[in-house]
């Protein structure tokens, strides 16, 4: 999977809070007021079309953009990357570089325990 750039990240994160496909004018509308131009937009969309994570119709004079990933399935893919690029692979190596660091407080680590009790559960 390709990574997205913060930028273009901005960009999904817009297509990702809307349920209907958008055009361009509308995006920039939704873009914190001089922070691009179009032309700046448009590259932008057009690398996620490129990449794969955007889908553009054309409907009239208009482009109308929607995602072709989901939000939630982004994160795993992107989750499950990292996971292989920085730690092989292992969610104990991940959970102890995060422990060790006192990243996570005991009330995280009750969450992450139900999770896998419920988890274990479901399997037995």
């Amino acid at each position: 999977m390709k990574k997205i750039s913060e930028a273009e990240m901005e960009i999904m994160e817009i297509i990702w809070n809307h349920s209907k496909p958008l055009t361009t004018k509308e995006i920039m509308s939704l873009i914190p007021e001089n922070q691009w131009k179009i032309t700046t937009v448009l590259t932008l969309i057009s690398r996620l079309i490129d990449k794969g994570f955007l889908n553009a119709e054309k409907k009239g004079r208009n482009h109308l953009y929607s995602h072709i990933i989901s939000k939630n399935d982004y994160r795993k893919l992107y989750t499950k990357n990292f996971l292989n690029e920085i730690h092989k692979g292992s969610i104990k190596s991940f959970f102890a570089a995060l422990y060790s660091d006192e990243e996570i407080c005991q009330n995280d680590l009750d969450e992450l325990k139900a999770i896998l009790d419920k988890r274990g559960d479901s399997n037995r």
